[in-house]
Protein backbone atom coordinates (compact mmCIF):
# COMPACT_ATOMS: atom_id res chain seq x y z
CA UNK A 1 0.00 0.00 0.00
CA UNK A 2 2.97 2.32 0.45
CA UNK A 3 3.81 2.07 -3.24
CA UNK A 4 0.19 2.81 -4.19
CA UNK A 5 -0.13 5.92 -2.00
CA UNK A 6 -2.39 4.23 0.56
CA UNK A 7 -4.67 2.41 -1.91
CA UNK A 8 -5.02 -1.29 -2.72
CA UNK A 9 -7.43 -3.23 -4.88
CA UNK A 10 -8.66 -6.78 -4.54
CA UNK A 11 -6.99 -7.56 -7.88
CA UNK A 12 -3.62 -6.54 -6.45
CA UNK A 13 -4.22 -8.76 -3.44
CA UNK A 14 -4.89 -11.66 -5.81
CA UNK A 15 -1.62 -10.97 -7.65
CA UNK A 16 0.24 -11.14 -4.33
CA UNK A 17 -1.18 -14.61 -3.80
CA UNK A 18 -3.29 -13.64 -0.80
CA UNK A 19 -6.92 -14.51 -0.26
CA UNK A 20 -9.41 -11.65 -0.52
CA UNK A 21 -10.74 -12.58 2.90
CA UNK A 22 -7.72 -10.79 4.36
CA UNK A 23 -9.17 -7.53 3.13
CA UNK A 24 -12.36 -8.08 5.12
CA UNK A 25 -10.32 -9.02 8.20
CA UNK A 26 -8.30 -5.80 7.90
CA UNK A 27 -11.52 -3.79 7.48
CA UNK A 28 -12.99 -5.32 10.65
CA UNK A 29 -9.76 -4.53 12.55
CA UNK A 30 -9.90 -0.92 11.34
CA UNK A 31 -6.55 -1.09 9.53
CA UNK A 32 -8.07 -0.30 6.13
CA UNK A 33 -11.40 1.10 4.93
CA UNK A 34 -13.49 0.11 1.95
CA UNK A 35 -13.48 3.08 -0.40
CA UNK A 36 -15.34 1.61 -3.37
CA UNK A 37 -16.16 -1.73 -4.88
CA UNK A 38 -12.88 -3.72 -4.95
CA UNK A 39 -10.88 -0.73 -3.62
CA UNK A 40 -9.52 -0.12 -0.15
CA UNK A 41 -7.65 2.72 1.52
CA UNK A 42 -5.69 3.27 4.70
CA UNK A 43 -7.63 5.20 7.38
CA UNK A 44 -5.24 8.17 7.41
CA UNK A 45 -5.64 8.82 3.68
CA UNK A 46 -8.35 11.16 2.33
CA UNK A 47 -10.38 9.20 -0.27
CA UNK A 48 -10.33 10.45 -3.86
CA UNK A 49 -13.78 9.96 -5.44
CA UNK A 50 -12.40 10.30 -8.99
CA UNK A 51 -9.86 7.55 -8.38
CA UNK A 52 -12.48 5.36 -6.71
CA UNK A 53 -14.81 5.66 -9.71
CA UNK A 54 -11.99 4.92 -12.14
CA UNK A 55 -11.22 1.73 -10.22
CA UNK A 56 -14.85 0.65 -10.38
CA UNK A 57 -15.22 1.55 -14.07
CA UNK A 58 -11.79 1.02 -15.64
CA UNK A 59 -12.78 2.06 -19.18
CA UNK A 60 -13.98 5.55 -18.32
CA UNK A 61 -12.04 8.64 -19.33
CA UNK A 62 -12.83 11.86 -17.54
CA UNK A 63 -13.49 14.39 -20.26
CA UNK A 64 -14.90 17.80 -21.15
CA UNK A 65 -15.26 20.13 -18.12
CA UNK A 66 -13.94 17.52 -15.68
CA UNK A 67 -10.75 17.11 -17.71
CA UNK A 68 -10.34 20.88 -17.92
CA UNK A 69 -10.53 21.07 -14.14
CA UNK A 70 -7.88 18.34 -13.76
CA UNK A 71 -5.54 20.28 -16.03
CA UNK A 72 -6.16 23.56 -14.15
CA UNK A 73 -7.86 25.10 -17.19
CA UNK A 74 -11.11 25.75 -15.35
CA UNK A 75 -11.66 27.65 -12.14
CA UNK A 76 -14.89 25.83 -11.34
CA UNK A 77 -14.58 22.42 -9.74
CA UNK A 78 -17.10 19.89 -11.02
CA UNK A 79 -19.78 19.38 -8.42
CA UNK A 80 -21.37 15.96 -8.53
CA UNK A 81 -21.82 16.16 -12.29
CA UNK A 82 -18.73 14.67 -13.85
CA UNK A 83 -18.18 14.38 -17.58
CA UNK A 84 -16.82 11.07 -18.81
CA UNK A 85 -16.34 9.31 -22.10
CA UNK A 86 -16.68 5.56 -22.58
CA UNK A 87 -16.74 3.24 -25.58
CA UNK A 88 -20.20 2.93 -27.09
CA UNK A 89 -20.31 -0.79 -26.23
CA UNK A 90 -19.51 -0.18 -22.55
CA UNK A 91 -22.52 -0.79 -20.31
CA UNK A 92 -22.63 -0.43 -16.57
CA UNK A 93 -25.39 0.32 -14.10
CA UNK A 94 -23.10 3.02 -12.63
CA UNK A 95 -23.23 5.08 -15.85
CA UNK A 96 -26.23 7.19 -14.96
CA UNK A 97 -27.08 10.36 -13.06
CA UNK A 98 -25.27 12.45 -11.87
CA UNK A 99 -22.67 11.71 -14.56
CA UNK A 100 -22.74 13.08 -18.08
CA UNK A 101 -21.64 10.19 -20.27
CA UNK A 102 -20.38 10.63 -23.81
CA UNK A 103 -20.15 7.63 -26.15
CA UNK A 104 -18.29 8.42 -29.36
CA UNK A 105 -18.59 6.40 -32.54
CA UNK A 106 -16.45 3.25 -32.54
CA UNK A 107 -14.13 4.59 -35.25
CA UNK A 108 -13.30 7.61 -33.05
CA UNK A 109 -12.66 5.72 -29.80
CA UNK A 110 -9.03 4.79 -30.49
CA UNK A 111 -7.89 8.19 -31.75
CA UNK A 112 -6.84 9.69 -28.44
Amino acid sequence: MRRRNGYITSREVDKLGLHREWLEILVKEGKIERMARRAYITPYKWPDPYYALSLELPKIVFSHMTALYFHHLSIKAPDDEWDMTVPRSYHSFRLKEPYTVFMPRPRLTGLA
